[in-house]
């Protein structure tokens, strides 16, 4: 019983040191970031016809896109909080939420765009990890 618990919540909290110890590998090696057609590409290689590996792939991307929301970039969840305690702190600071969201916006679409042209160029050379 004490396994079925822990064991689950163990995985989890190593699958979130693992990104965010990762994040700063998009900078120092750009051409291992994958976007939406990379994911979409390596996880049907990898999930295959299992329903094991399909339940633990979804697992894995729920935690990912969870850990990723709460950076604290201003269009997501974790740069809003953060601009909304600015706001608390220093009621002035209220006026940069705009700014800084639509900044933040376009630079994600920007790194978005990117990843999906180098998924793009691998799928088409044929190289796919």
């Amino acid at each position: 019983m004490y396994s079925i618990v822990i064991d689950p919540i163990r995985q989890t909290l190593l699958v979130m040191y693992q990104i965010f110890t990762s994040i700063s590998l998009i900078f120092k090696h750009p051409d291992q970031l994958s976007g939406v057609v990379g994911i979409v590409s390596q996880g049907s290689e990898y999930v295959g016809m299992s329903f094991t590996r399909l339940i633990k792939f979804a697992i894995l991307m729920s935690v990912n896109f969870a850990v990723f929301n709460l950076l604290p970039l201003p269009p997501l969840d974790g740069g809003s909080i953060m601009l909304y305690l600015f706001g608390r702190i220093n009621p002035k600071l209220l006026k940069l939420h705009i700014p800084f969201a639509v900044t933040g916006w376009v630079l994600l679409l920007g790194l978005m765009l990117y990843a999906t042209v180098l998924d793009i160029g691998r799928i088409s050379t044929g190289i796919t990890a």
